[in-house]
């Protein structure tokens, strides 16, 4: 999927690992194996760290989990994959 941060095209695809952020080829790279849960918090994980790239990991962690566990609670969830638009 592409999406667009602070004016830049950013690709976000699946791989085995977590999650890693590339700055480079502004890629974000996420485990499609994870649960819903878990890949909800991956994924505001390595966009908070396209987006501050100079924050530190602890951080990035704390406002990963902070944000994905409000989107949760309020009942946001992963569409099915055929039904995703790319940009």
């Amino acid at each position: 999927m592409r999406v667009k941060i602070d004016d830049e095209i950013w690709t976000v695809q699946d791989a085995v690992l977590l999650g890693v952020c590339l700055h480079g080829p502004n890629t974000v790279v996420i485990n499609p194996l994870q649960n819903d849960k878990k890949r909800l918090d991956t994924v505001i994980h390595e966009m908070v760290h396209a987006t501050r790239p100079k924050m530190c990991e602890e951080n990035v962690s704390r406002v990963a989990a902070a944000c994905s566990a409000v989107l949760w609670k309020d009942g946001w969830r992963r569409r099915a994959r055929a039904r995703r638009k790319e940009m």
